[in-house]
């Protein structure tokens, strides 16, 4: 991570799922290492086996209007602390296990600000 963050100081949007080179060098702190990318608008993460740290580092990215998280392990505990992102606009949260009342209060309506549809 730190090394797309020295090269793409302008990134705007990122994704990485499962069949992407750099799921494996997904980490918390190589996560936290986006806060440097301050045009960083959207992140989208697919089946990257995410853990409370992902999203505890995830929570530490002010500048997100948009997060899609898919990945099984995911449920309300473990995505709790993404509600503090005071930025946020929209939120995918499909393939999880989270329920959707979790982020009602979440700047809008869960179902009619998704950014992704499966």
């Amino acid at each position: 991570m730190a090394l797309i963050c020295k090269r793409c100081k302008g990134l705007h949007t990122l994704e990485i799922n499962e069949y992407s080179h750099y799921k494996g060098l997904l980490t918390a702190k190589g996560l936290g290492s986006l806060q440097t990318l301050p045009s960083l608008k959207r992140l989208h993460l697919g089946r990257c086996k995410l853990t409370a740290a992902h999203m505890k580092a995830i929570a530490g990215l002010p500048q997100l209007e948009e997060l899609s998280l898919e990945d099984r392990s995911l449920d309300d505990a473990a995505v709790e602390p993404l509600k503090k992102l005071p930025n946020l606009k929209r939120i995918n949260l499909e393939r999880t296990k989270a329920s959707s009342s979790t982020f009602s209060t979440i700047r809008g309506d869960w179902e009619t600000n998704r950014p992704y549809r499966s």
